[in-house]
């Protein structure tokens, strides 16, 4: 199946589409999913800081990796959690979910984040389904901090 070119999908298509979708139930994965993906990345960081740890999930959807996140490191460090999400129905989810996040409504692609803010960007199962994947890419990167970590899932690059 070939691929739509980035011309023939605007980001307002693609924003009313996953609000219909999210509008009974955001896309969601079973919660051992966002766990292990979660224990992967905490394993793999270092939590002695004199800050909190800054952590992007980028396509959001419910907010239910960022809630894995926080679960994962409660007591064990302070962490500023930052959820984005082109679908203003996932994000209301993702409110309940995850109330002390900050939460925006933006874009994969133009992430209207600081460059060089985050220690963990994490963007799972939908990079592939971005207008513009390879800028969406270079927005994750942009955002990461130096000696930071941009983690990525890809189920299938040819969905």
């Amino acid at each position: 199946m070939k691929r739509p070119s980035s011309k023939s999908v605007t980001s307002h298509e693609v924003r009313h589409a996953y609000n219909r979708q999210s509008g009974t139930q955001p896309i969601r994965d079973l919660d051992r999913f966002y766990d292990w993906f979660a224990s992967k990345v905490v394993a793999r960081i270092q939590l002695h800081r004199g800050r909190p740890l800054r952590v992007l999930d980028v396509g959001c959807g419910g907010g239910y990796l960022l809630r894995a996140f926080r679960e994962r490191l409660a007591g064990r460090i302070k962490v500023e959690l930052v959820g984005v999400d082109i679908a203003d129905e996932a994000l209301r989810y993702a409110r309940s979910t995850v109330p002390e996040a900050r939460l925006i409504l933006c874009q994969g692609e133009r992430l209207p984040a600081v460059s060089g803010r985050f220690d963990i960007v994490l963007c799972s199962g939908n990079l592939e389904h971005f207008v513009d994947p390879v800028c969406g890419a270079r927005e994750l990167a942009r955002a990461c901090a130096p000696g930071g970590q941009v983690w990525l899932l890809l189920p299938n690059s040819f969905y």
